[in-house]
């Protein structure tokens, strides 16, 4: 079989690719511009402070931008099956069952952390390489195909295939790709803006006289309005949560929103 080297050179979020790949019996590395999800807490806590660390943020690291988004599992697929054991092996490391039940299952921020952990831990025991503050900067290519990957810091891994993982923010990956030959395509684009609303407000509108009592969650609202060939929708609501600072850049000003297991 072929030795597979995936990169998450920009903090793209895990994905069940590498569970695949191990059941095949191909040999996988991670590479993992970021930090592992317990130490890149502590510098989320110094991104609050205004200090931020351009490879360990709210964007980049173990998990990438989902480690911190929430948490809520939505797809627009129609492969029930697929969805079905995405869920069961989230609950498997660690994520509340009711997820495979609930309309809209969330699993919340505070709880992530322990499903990766506990997902490496599974993967590192099954084969799997994880190599963390390791930035992908190029592949070394020879007759058209891939032959090597090159870190920034200069070294050369051999791998005959390279999954790109780039994730949110990615445009150095990019760039460098576009250097190199690869193939890109631009794709439509989409504008977004975030929305501020206070809980109490969204609990009253939607519950009405019973908004306020202690059995009702945080309440939920998506919109959509179609006219003059576009479409208007609202993507991603955080009942009960907060907005964060998710910049990757200094003097960049990226948001992001987020909500804990209780949407408290």
């Amino acid at each position: 079989m072929e030795s597979v080297r995936p990169s998450h050179s920009s903090g793209g979020t895990f994905r069940c690719s590498q569970s695949c790949r191990l059941k095949a019996g191909v040999a996988a590395t991670v590479l993992e511009r970021g930090k592992p999800v317990q130490p890149r807490r502590r510098d989320l806590a110094s991104l609050q402070r205004g200090l931020l660390s351009p490879s360990s943020n709210y964007c980049f690291g173990e998990g990438g931008a989902g480690t911190y988004s929430d948490g809520k599992l939505y797809t627009r697929t129609k492969d029930r099956q697929a969805v079905a054991d995405v869920l069961a092996d989230l609950v498997r490391f660690g994520a509340p069952q009711e997820i495979e039940v609930d309309a809209r299952p969330h699993v919340g921020s505070n709880r992530l952390p322990r499903v990766l952990t506990a997902l490496r831990a599974h993967l590192e025991a099954a084969g799997v390489e994880y190599r963390f503050e390791t930035e992908m900067a190029a592949v070394t290519l020879s007759g058209g195909k891939v032959r090597a990957v090159r870190t920034r810091a200069g070294e050369e891994l051999p791998a005959d295939a390279v999954v790109l993982a780039v994730g949110h923010s990615a445009r150095d990956a990019y760039d460098w790709a576009a250097g190199a030959g690869v193939a890109i395509m631009r794709k439509d684009l989409a504008v977004g803006v975030r929305i501020e609303h206070p809980q109490p407000v969204i609990d009253a509108l939607q519950y009405g006289r019973a908004a306020g009592d202690a059995r009702l969650p945080p309440a939920f609202y998506e919109l959509a309005a179609v006219g003059c060939g576009r479409g208007v929708y609202s993507f991603c609501m955080c009942p009960g949560g907060w907005v964060v600072p998710a910049a990757t850049e200094p003097e960049g000003v990226v948001v992001n929103g987020m909500s804990l297991s209780k949407r408290d």
